[in-house]
């Protein structure tokens, strides 16, 4: 019975000796050094040193190369008789010119720009291929200097240039007999071996891995013999722990029934556990030491972990060494169990194991000492530079080709340089050695340091105003000249090579032009090596100084080329590379490479006029882009207009498709991926937006006929043009809403009485099919999402069932939601039941009217909670919260105090039965009516109070008021109404004849009140039933309407209607197939006035929403137009309900007329405070 109530984030130190070379006559000759050379410096650490063994011949000194200051040196010292002064005062070396660093190798690569050697792993040879015969004294000669300055002796030793030796270059018999006499013995000759020994141990990569081939080998050896040891020793510790009497077979085969005082040592374990890590670590050293960074370029830190590593297993492997010896010796280890003799025993298999293992850790340790050895000299040469202990190879030679003197002279120069330019320009497959590399660099370098050029300027070539240069300081360069005459050779070359490519057309011209690129090019990068002193000076100078078309060498290579051959054949050229394409297309076979390498060439090409130091694209664009583009689309122009007049839309796509798959597979096969992007605009242009139209024409037929596969075809062709997917989502959106109010007609069609089920699942049908079409066809992209959306909110809110009422979809989803959350749902299970709740959020993110649904919703809810008929409390939390995601916490606020509601209904009603058990305790009474209450807040629950009078019969009354004092106990002031239409009960009827079973009626509270009257006559007139109940008519004739209907009672007259004079009376022989009657039935009438009530109450609440929001706007704005007014309404109150226009309006009116706003001029309004 239901109840209502109100509630509330270096330098180096180095040695300087001097090496001595017997000259190769009796004449005193000196060898000039082609480096730049300064004055001697006071000083110099030099030393005289005469030779025993050729007393006749003079021997000229070689200094090491090292810079040092610039100091005049007077004529007189150079000529000291006695030799000891000049030698005090000698120009020492600087490093050679060509030589970028002083760490670099003299024999460097020459057909490759200059870059950085990197090693293919920490044990690779040289860059030199070292000679393991010959004279030791070459390699003791090379020893005696310091690594930084053994590598240029070759070229200190011996000069291809005959200039006679100074003075104090010579060194007298005498004076080298005395001061140098270990030269001349013959001991020293016999030390080659261990050079060569050293070396090999050193640089060969063999010996490294062979020494960690040992290392895992025996580690893994260890391994294995130290597991079983130590599972032998467990097991003998096992069964010397058995009672002698009771040991089991094994025991007795392994130890017999001696007691026995065994001792197992750790070298076992330690064995285990030691090389288990050492052979994980053995490989990955292995693999570091061959595939990784060389160790010269690695970080100071990172080299010290790897000499702590090798040092901690060192350490280890010389314990478990230790520890294994050990177990050899002692008294109670495995090869001796006690120390008298005639108590010793042996187990033979165990210190078999036992011997094995020290063998194998000893070879081990050995093996990694080795190694580390090893690896830590190697260390050492790439710490301290490289190593200087590489065999000797015979001296090297220069040129035969004498460089022209004097040194200034520049047609006999350029004359030597150009005969050897040729040579690399058009023999470079005879390769170049480097006899003539240096005597090239040597007369580069010669003659921009001439004395021409360090002279400071006579009277006749004008004044200096720098002032006096300093000799050979380099200040002033010459190179201008023979950068002038190498770019005319080039130009007169590249003109024979054009005049050459005149006889080539097409895919033979290709040929010639990749031929000859890439031997110009590898011919650029070797004069760029042999003219390099001219680029690091003379060059560098010019750019520095902002001069234009000044390059380096290699870049001058390119210059030419674009400018004299390239300009002239380019168009020849991309003619050639457009039919080869061409024919790619057409299906036939072409040598893509080809294409890659012009491409390459072009790009190569494109130099920064402004910083020639930077490239750019300027070139590939202008001579290869455009015509490329232009062709392709021409060539796609063509094709496509020609397929589609022969094919149809369809196979017209898929031509499409596979064309521009295959655009971009080009791309990546021999195109600059810069072209990426206009390629495919280029292709989209001519595919695509030439039939733009004829596509579109298609898609309504494809969307009848349901084609996804097409449609999806068709998205993506169109998505890769501007505006191109546009019209497509209108037409979209239009079928899709015509397809809903099709399914909606159909449902119409069935009349007033269809299910709210079947126009629910009408709707959804429509919305399913479409979504899947949308995310399979369309990728779930959002703009057909949106338009998915519009169709659907159209149909679902303005159709031919919403035609009578605009209300009524909201109003059938809240029935059909109630229709699922009420006791005797067909729902299954809990899963299917909420997979139905998320396909009624479907629709409702549609429904324009959501406070219609929360109203229709939220009685429903309560009817459901006051009659205790939903399918569970879960269920309706689950609804509960998709709502309130939907919508907000102030949508469904009123729906959890609901809930809320219940359970402290709950709770009092477990007091109630308390206080009313002591009462019959107290009074010595039975319970005659058991009941329960409900007490729901007023302002919570839409629930309206009682429309007629009523009188319970005593049985309630009698409960009610039981309840009224319990309650008034425990909160007092607080005034209960009851709601009499929302009560129930049941009533067993025990006047049946012939049942054994009475029947039992579940009634509303006016129904019992009827029944019960007849528990004191048989027959009731109307008039007196009204009368005792106090009923209105309007609630009393359904109330006995269901009950006639149902035979329960029978009128008199039969036909009588429910009027005065009509009597009623039980029905004594009244039968039904169930025990249990259900009586309380909602009359169709109530529900028709109960949805006219619930529309009333929506349309009120309307009224009151807009003017709550026109003042709270109004309060916040103060002043606002009327215009802007009924805008920002309609944007705050869309969410619940598009409101009308008139209907802001009105309430704005209403709100002058009560004084919360008042009219301006100019159609404004204004908040009265």
């Amino acid at each position: 019975m239901g109840v209502t109530g109100e509630f509330p984030r270096n330098t180096n130190s180095r040695n300087i000796n001097a090496v001595v070379t017997p000259a190769a006559t009796t004449a005193a000759t000196t060898a000039t050094a082609p480096a730049d050379q300064p004055e001697p410096t006071e000083g110099a650490p030099i030393t005289k040193l005469v030779s025993p063994a050729s007393p006749q011949k003079k021997v000229s000194i070689v200094l090491p190369p090292l810079l040092t200051s610039d100091v005049p040196v007077s004529r007189e010292e150079h000529n000291d008789p006695n030799g000891r002064g000049s030698l005090l005062h000698v120009p020492v070396r600087t490093i050679p010119p060509w030589v970028r660093d002083a760490d670099e190798s003299d024999l460097e690569s020459i057909d490759e720009l200059p870059a950085a050697l990197v090693a293919q792993h920490n044990h690779a040879p040289t860059t030199e291929r070292p000679l393991l015969g010959g004279s030791a004294e070459y390699y003791l000669k090379r020893r005696s200097h310091h690594e930084r300055t053994s590598r240029w002796l070759s070229f200190a030793r011996a000069s291809a240039y005959p200039n006679e030796r100074d003075s104090w270059e010579v060194a007298d018999p005498e004076w080298l007999q005395a001061n140098g006499a270990d030269y001349s013995k013959e001991w020293l000759e016999g030390r080659g071996w261990y050079k060569r020994f050293q070396y090999t141990f050193l640089r060969n990569p063999f010996i490294p891995l062979g020494f960690r081939i040992t290392i895992i080998s025996f580690a893994l050896a260890a391994l294995a013999l130290g597991a079983t040891i130590y599972r032998d020793s467990s097991r003998i510790i096992t069964c010397q722990r058995q009672p002698v009497g009771s040991r089991t077979p094994y025991c007795i085969g392994q130890i017999g029934n001696r007691n026995l005082n065994f001792y197992r040592d750790p070298s076992g374990l330690m064995a285990v556990i030691v090389d288990t890590i050492a052979v994980v670590y053995s490989f990955y050293i292995t693999y570091d030491e061959y595939f990784s960074k060389p160790l010269g370029l690695r970080p100071a830190s990172q080299k010290a972990r790897l000499i702590l590593l090798d040092t901690f297993f060192i350490v280890f492997q010389s314990a478990n060494l230790a520890l294994s010896f050990s177990a050899l010796t002692l008294d109670e280890g495995s090869c001796a169990v006690g120390s008298e003799p005639a108590t010793a025993y042996r187990f033979h298999s165990l210190c078999r194991r036992q011997e094995a293992l020290s063998s194998v850790l000893l070879v081990s340790l050995v093996a990694w000492l080795f190694s580390f050895s090893d690896w830590s000299q190697h260390l050492d040469q790439c710490i301290a530079g490289p190593s200087t202990m590489a065999p000797a190879t015979a001296p090297p030679t220069t040129s035969s080709t004498p460089v022209p003197r004097p040194r200034d002279d520049l047609n006999a120069t350029w004359t030597y340089l150009e005969e050897n330019v040729d040579n690399v320009m058009n023999k470079l497959q005879d390769g170049l050695d480097m006899k003539t590399y240096m005597g090239v660099y040597t007369a580069v370098h010669d003659f921009c340091t001439s004395h021409k050029a360090s002279t400071p300027p006579t009277a006749t070539t004008g004044h200096n105003p720098v002032g006096p240069i300093t000799p050979h300081r380099g200040a002033h360069l010459l190179g201008e000249e023979l950068y002038t005459l190498l770019g005319e050779y080039l130009s007169t070359h590249l003109r024979t090579v054009l005049a050459s490519s005149e006889s080539h057309v097409d895919e033979a011209l290709l040929t010639f032009y990749i031929r000859e690129w890439r031997r110009y090019t590898d011919a650029a990068k070797y004069n760029n090596h042999l003219f390099r002193y001219l680029n690091r000076h003379w060059v560098k100078r010019e750019m520095d100084e902002g001069k234009k078309n000044v390059y380096d060498v290699y870049t001058l290579h390119l210059v030419k080329w674009r400018d004299d051959f390239f300009t002239a054949v380019s168009e020849k050229v991309m003619d050639s590379v457009l039919k080869l394409v061409e024919k790619q297309r057409n299906g036939e076979t072409i040598d893509q490479l080809k294409i890659k390498a012009i491409v390459d060439s072009f790009v190569s090409l494109g130099l920064d006029e402004n910083d020639s130091t930077k490239s750019t694209l300027d070139v590939y664009r202008l001579h290869f882009e455009r015509p490329f583009l232009a062709a392709t689309k021409t060539y796609y122009e063509n094709e496509s207009r020609r397929f589609v007049a022969e094919n149809s839309v369809v196979e017209y796509m898929k031509k499409a498709e596979a064309r521009l798959e295959e655009e971009k597979e080009r791309v990546g096969l021999y195109l600059h991926i810069e072209i990426s992007k206009k390629l495919q605009d280029t292709c989209n242009e001519a595919l695509i937006t030439a039939h733009s139209v004829l596509l579109r024409d298609e898609f309504q037929l494809l969307l009848d006929n349901e084609r996804t596969e097409d449609l999806a075809r068709m998205y993506k062709l169109l998505s890769r043009i501007k505006d191109g997917l546009d019209p497509l989502r209108n037409r979209f959106e239009t079928h899709v809403r015509k397809a809903g109010l099709a399914a909606v007609e159909k449902v119409a069609a069935q009349g007033d009485n269809f299910e709210p089920k079947v126009y629910v699942d009408a709707l959804l049908e429509i919305h399913g099919k479409y979504q899947e079409l949308v995310n399979s066809a369309f990728t779930g992209e959002s703009e057909f999402v949106r338009s998915l959306d519009n169709a659907c909110k159209e149909f679902v809110n303005r159709n031919q069932i919403c035609k009578a009422s605009s209300t009524k979809s909201p109003e059938l989803l809240a029935k059909y939601a109630d229709s699922l959350l009420k006791k005797g749902a067909k729902a299954a299970d809990e899963s299917e039941l909420e997979e139905l709740l998320v396909q009624i959020m479907v629709v409702f993110k549609y429904i324009e009217d959501k406070d219609v649904f929360q109203k229709f919703y939220s009685r429903m809810l309560a009817k459901r909670l006051v009659h205790s008929s939903s399918v569970s409390d879960d269920a309706e939390t689950s609804m509960i919260s998709k709502l309130k995601e939907a919508c907000g916490y102030e949508y469904t606020n009123k729906l959890q105090r609901m809930f809320q509601d219940v359970q402290i209904s709950k709770d009092l009603n477990a007091s109630y039965k308390e206080f009313q058990d002591k009462i019959l305790e107290d009074s010595n009474e039975k319970r005659t009516l058991d009941s329960t209450f409900q007490i729901l807040g007023t302002g919570f629950w839409p629930l309206s109070s009682p429309t007629t009078p009523f009188v319970p019969p005593p049985e309630i009354s009698k409960a009610v008021d039981s309840f009224t004092r319990f309650y008034d106990q425990k909160h007092n002031g607080r005034k209960l109404q009851w709601l009499w239409q929302l009560c129930k009960g049941e009533v067993r009827a025990s006047y049946i004849k012939n049942q054994k079973i009475p029947y039992t009626f579940q009634v509303s509270t006016y129904q019992m009140a009827i029944l019960l009257l007849f528990n004191e006559a048989d027959k009731y007139d109307f008039a007196d039933i009204r009368d005792i109940t106090k009923l209105n008519d309007d609630h009393l004739e359904p109330a006995l309407g269901i009950l006639v209907k149902a035979r329960v009672l029978t009128p008199s007259p039969d036909d009588g209607k429910p009027e005065p004079g009509t009597k009623y009376s039980l029905n004594y022989n009244f039968k039904n197939k169930k025990v249990k009657v259900n009586l309380n039935i909602t009359v169709k009438s109530e529900q028709k006035v109960e949805a006219e009530d619930t529309h009333k109450t929506i349309e009120e609440d309307r009224k009151l929403l807009l003017q709550a929001v026109i003042v709270r706007i109004m309060k916040g704005r103060k002043k606002l137009k009327h215009v802007h007014l009924v805008e920002e309404v309609i944007n705050q109150v869309r969410s619940r309900f598009p409101p009308k226009v008139s209907d802001i309006k009105k309430n704005i009116d209403a709100l002058m007329e009560k004084d919360y706003i008042e009219r301006l001029d100019n159609d404004e309004l204004a908040y009265i405070a």
